[in-house]
């Protein structure tokens, strides 16, 4: 499996121009050399999806952000109107009148 891996890397390499097209490799070390230079290309590459997939999730959790902050701000804006509509009493603010329904359901 490494060795289909090391030859895929090498093929990308020397599609590149990285690495001439008549290179040989016919001796363990140039072998070994080769691996290393597939296995730093695997680690580049790694390197390119998991920063790319970090842009994504950061993205994805910004544009959540926004979403829920958006409807919790209408929901509040929403429920004090509606407090203050139908639910408040005369000289009692938005909060107090929730703070008292509050505890009227408690009760």
């Amino acid at each position: 499996m490494i060795i289909i891996i090391a030859t895929f890397f090498l093929r990308i390499l020397i599609a590149q121009g990285i690495i001439p097209q008549d290179t040989i490799i016919n001796n363990q070390e140039e072998q070994i050399i080769m691996k290393n230079k597939a296995k730093h290309t695997h680690k580049l590459i790694e390197n390119g999806i998991v920063s790319g997939y970090k842009i994504i999730e950061d993205g994805v959790v910004s544009g959540y952000k926004k979403i829920e902050d958006g409807v919790v701000s209408k929901y509040n804006k929403i429920e004090n109107r509606f407090v203050d509509k139908h639910l408040r009493k005369e000289n009692e603010t938005i909060s107090e009148a929730k703070a008292r329904l509050k505890r009227e359901n408690k009760q």
